[in-house]
């Protein structure tokens, strides 16, 4: 099994390395087939010289899911009812600027998710109030008045960052991640919600705090973390 994407040519092969070693080693080229098809219910999985059973199968679900995308294709532009005639609005999630271009080309009515710890996750030191802003502002500018959700900094568990030098934990998922690690390094957290501010005046940006498990914990976050600041407000004509 391979846990990171590859890709995978009969007769030749790109070959990516998984933790510094590569993937191939020792299998012949041109007997590696890799089935991969986007979705989380699938995992990219490396079959070596399979038989033809096998490729049926995977050719099977290969067009079994290019049938479920052209129908989603038939649905762009159409509202969103329930059978009972409920308006609905149906969200796209996104890591970065790099998935905007998919939430426009399918029709999404806002981003109901910014995962904004990939900012984070992409450098080797903490992101600049200025870096953060013009990402921010960005995604507010490029859906032109559409909601757009943006969680805040949600980092622990199992998206880790050495410069944050967090300490190991029996319970990750559960201990010291998201709004916990805000609230106790307000100078990370002050400098991403100024960020936000900023960026608000360019679109429809709502806050999402993650992981909160009491009442204390959202005036934390919007009370004694920020408003003791001063924040300018750009000015957009």
């Amino acid at each position: 099994m391979v846990n990171r994407q590859t890709v995978v040519g009969k007769g030749s092969a790109e070959v990516k390395v998984y933790k510094g070693k590569s993937v191939f080693e020792g299998i012949a080229i041109g007997k590696i087939r890799l089935i991969k098809i986007k979705k989380r219910k699938f995992q990219g999985t490396l079959i070596v010289d399979p038989d033809s059973e096998t490729l049926l199968k995977y050719v099977k679900k290969e067009e079994e899911e290019r049938s479920k995308q052209e129908l989603l294709l038939t649905l762009k532009g159409k509202e969103t009812v329930t059978k009972s005639g409920k308006a609905i609005q149906l969200y796209a999630n996104i890591g970065g600027l790099s998935d905007l271009q998919y939430v426009l080309q399918n029709d999404a009515a806002g981003i109901g998710l910014f995962r904004s710890e990939f900012l984070y996750l992409e450098k080797s030191d903490y992101p600049t109030e200025e870096e953060q802003f013009q990402v921010y502002k960005s995604v507010a500018q490029t859906m032109a008045g559409k909601k757009v959700i943006i969680r805040t900094l949600d980092i622990g568990a199992d998206k880790q960052i050495d410069y944050f030098n967090l300490q190991k934990e029996e319970n990750p998922a559960m201990g010291f991640r998201a709004i916990r690690i805000c609230l106790k390094r307000p100078e990370i957290f002050k400098t991403q919600l100024r960020a936000l501010y900023r960026a608000s005046v360019y679109g429809n940006i709502a806050i999402m705090f993650p992981m909160i498990t009491s009442v204390w914990e959202i005036r934390g976050g919007t009370k004694d973390s920020l408003l003791k600041d001063k924040i300018v407000l750009e000015c957009v004509s």
